[in-house]
């Protein structure tokens, strides 16, 4: 499954805006069924920060971001090893993963706009991105360039 399936509300419900909820909390049920189906490594939101070493942490909203889904399937399509890559995944769709981020370090700040890139060196914060920065700092790093 592809992760821009996730939102695709089908005809499973009787009402759009029945079938919009549903394909949400679908999407979030499935969510890390679906990255680890890529390769993709889940943040394991219990390891202190200072034990993430070297890495660069995703933040998605899975739930309602389009965008977000369709990000990763550009990141999955490129054939990397992501189990292998320094690159771990977290949904912030719900106010959990949110305050996750913002409690990690001074220098994670709030959840604005996704996705979010957080980079750490020796489990400090280096760099932290949002939104269109976020996406194309992601672009930058792991798309081939055409």
């Amino acid at each position: 499954m592809r992760f821009s399936e996730l939102l695709d509300p089908g005809s499973e419900s009787t009402g759009r805006l029945e079938g919009i909820a549903e394909s949400q909390r679908r999407a979030g049920r499935l969510f890390p069924e679906v990255a680890r189906g890529h390769g993709f490594k889940l943040l394991d939101r219990t390891r202190p920060m200072a034990a993430l070493g070297s890495m660069t942490i995703i933040g998605v909203a899975a739930e309602w971001a389009v965008l977000d889904m369709e990000l990763l399937d550009d990141l999955s399509a490129t054939g990397r090893d992501w189990a292998r890559e320094p690159v771990e995944l977290i949904d912030v769709s719900g106010v959990e993963g949110s305050l996750h981020l913002e409690g990690m370090s001074p220098g994670c700040t709030r959840v604005a706009h996704t996705p979010i890139v957080i980079r750490l060196e020796s489990g400090r914060v280096v760099q932290t991105e949002a939104g269109k920065r976020a996406r194309d700092y992601l672009r930058s790093a792991f798309l081939p360039a055409v």
